[in-house]
């Protein structure tokens, strides 16, 4: 059996290529996506292209309860979760001086 790994954000930017780099080591690839289900499909298919393994699972990071299936859905479907690469985050744009710590956290 493969290790899995989730890797959140994973349908675009930097979290799409820790996750094609991650699957281009040979690991199995959760490709978790907020909102795009084409994006992260084409992700996942461009990682069975160079011969990787992924599936795509739709979850809201911010919500404990889509967190839980997350990881439930992973389990049962890959049989383990070996690592979670979190990249998922949101920050407003803004300049910083005008914003306060609460923002940040």
């Amino acid at each position: 059996m493969k290790k899995g790994r989730i890797v959140t954000g994973a349908s675009r930017g930097i979290g799409r290529g820790g996750g094609e780099a991650i699957g281009a080591d040979g690991f199995v690839v959760v490709v978790n996506y907020l909102s795009n289900a084409g994006e992260a499909d084409q992700v996942v298919a461009e990682l069975k292209g160079i011969g990787g393994n992924a599936i795509a699972i739709q979850a809201d990071v911010s919500s404990a309860p889509d967190v839980e299936r997350l990881f439930n859905e992973t389990v049962k479907r890959l049989g383990s979760l070996d690592v979670v690469v979190h990249n998922s985050g949101i920050m407003p744009l803004s300049p910083i001086g005008k914003n306060e710590v609460d923002l940040f956290r």
